[in-house]
């Protein structure tokens, strides 16, 4: 995951450790900013996960959000990496929350 992605998960008020440990962080300017791995991003989206799957491009499709018969599923993000789509959609799913609440 690059530097300015894990900055916008930080932004929008993904959970950032106490502690860091080794790699699995940036630190600019005096920021440290976690760089979450897939299962924690999956966990963070809880249960509007839906599905993580591979393109015949190699793209990765993540999906989640709510389903309804009318709209089919809330959101269906694509990114370079599992991890920047699984991000993505955490990114998505807390714009809406925070929208409805």
């Amino acid at each position: 995951m690059n530097y300015k992605l894990a900055k916008q998960l930080k932004d929008a008020g993904y959970p950032q450790p106490k502690y860091f440990t080794a790699g699995n962080y940036y630190e600019k300017n005096d920021e440290m900013i976690v760089i979450p791995a897939l299962s924690e991003l999956i966990d963070a989206c809880g249960d509007k996960f839906d599905s993580l799957s591979m393109r015949e491009d190699k793209k990765w499709i993540c999906m989640g959000g709510e389903w309804s018969e009318d709209y089919g599923i809330d959101f269906i993000i694509e990114g370079e990496t599992y991890e920047e789509s699984v991000a993505k959609l955490w990114l998505e799913i807390n714009k809406y929350e925070k929208r409805k609440n």
